[in-house]
């Protein structure tokens, strides 16, 4: 479970507010804000494995499918893929 210091896509997906989804449990809510409000490594990672049991306890979804991002770059290309596959393009530079 790599979550300290990343975000995590699927979270979000299962909050209260998502467009995405029927789910509501405030519990699960709560879990996941008071992760995403610490800047604590250890304290984030008890709120996400808080959230992540009350997901397996619940099971608003099931994953059928997970896409893998594959990236190529020149080697004069300074750049590292982020996390949320975002493309940050004033990141990357050419050495």
């Amino acid at each position: 479970m790599r979550l300290p210091g990343r975000r995590r896509r699927d979270l979000p997906l299962f909050q209260s507010q998502s467009l995405w989804a029927k789910y509501a449990n405030p519990a699960f809510d709560d879990a996941v804000t008071r992760a995403r409000q610490t800047l604590k490594d250890e304290e984030r990672l008890k709120h996400y494995r808080e959230a992540f049991a009350i997901l397996e306890q619940d099971v608003p979804g099931i994953g059928l499918y997970q896409d893998f991002a594959i990236y190529a770059a020149r080697r004069e290309l300074s750049w590292k893929p982020t996390a949320n596959e975002a493309f940050f393009v004033m990141e990357m530079k050419w050495q």
